[in-house]
C-alpha cells in the first residue's frame, strides 16, 4: 500500500463536536471564541482536529483553519 501524504493525514483527524454558528460567524468552542464565515449564521457546522489545526467543517467543505490552535493546546499540556 501507498502511504500518501493525504491518507497519513485522514488518520490524525477526528470530529470533536458540532455547533450553530452565532451571529457574525462566531462559533464558541471549549470557551474560546473562533470566527468563520457570516454566511453560516445559524448553521449547524462541524468542528474538526487535525494536523492543520482546528477546522469548521458543514457538508465536507471546510469553511476555516485556525491554525494557532495547536499553540494554544501545547502550552496547556
Amino acid at each position: 500500500m501507498n502511504y500518501t501524504k493525504e491518507y497519513l493525514q485522514s488518520l490524525a483527524e477526528a470530529k470533536l463536536d458540532e455547533r450553530i454558528v452565532k451571529s457574525g460567524g462566531l462559533v464558541v468552542y471549549e470557551k474560546e471564541a473562533y470566527w468563520t464565515k457570516k454566511g453560516l449564521h445559524g448553521q449547524k457546522i462541524e468542528i474538526w482536529q487535525t494536523l492543520k489545526g482546528l477546522e469548521i467543517r458543514k457538508e465536507g467543505i471546510t469553511y476555516d483553519i485556525i491554525e494557532g490552535y495547536w499553540d494554544k493546546v501545547c502550552k496547556n499540556v
